[in-house]
């Protein structure tokens, strides 16, 4: 009831002050809208916006397996591997996230890629290259049966 009885006394101050056009007050409405769209988009991709209880669940879920692949495949303090090997792995370590576009559990290459940088940063002090690369941390390969040979 307050919003609508500000947005009324808004809507009419701007209709006095365009001395009585109601187009200048529609417009300005609409650029309104238009730029408050933009902004929540763009608190969105920020991750400004404070996750649901789901999103959190699933956050603290992926990290939470990323963290038991790090631990048993992710070598730290020696060679150095590109984030599309840690992405491969991590997919072929978890059979439920094989492809990026399942139905059941979807997770994109660049979520992946967000939860490696995470660890890294935690686990290790590394950051990612320009290029994609993490050096002091690789793959190790031997326990993976469904490595490329």
């Amino acid at each position: 009831a307050v919003f609508v009885f500000l947005g009324v006394l808004l809507d009419r101050g701007v209709y006095f002050l365009a001395d009585g056009d109601a187009e200048v007050s529609l417009q300005l409405a609409g650029v309104s809208a238009i730029s408050a769209g933009f902004w929540e988009v763009g608190r969105l991709a920020a991750r400004e916006k404070a996750p649901t209880r789901v999103e959190y669940e699933r956050d603290e879920l992926l990290a939470s397996e990323f963290e038991d692949f790090a631990a048993s495949r992710l070598v730290v303090g020696r060679g150095s591997c590109h984030r599309s090997d840690v992405i491969g792995a991590f997919r072929r370590y978890n059979p439920k996230y094989r492809t990026a576009d399942s139905e059941s559990y979807p997770l994109g290459d660049l979520e992946i890629e967000r939860l490696l940088r995470d660890w890294a940063r935690r686990s290790a002090g590394l950051e990612m290259s320009s290029a994609g690369f993490f050096n002091g941390v690789f793959v190790d390969g031997a326990a993976d049966a469904f490595r490329p040979r």
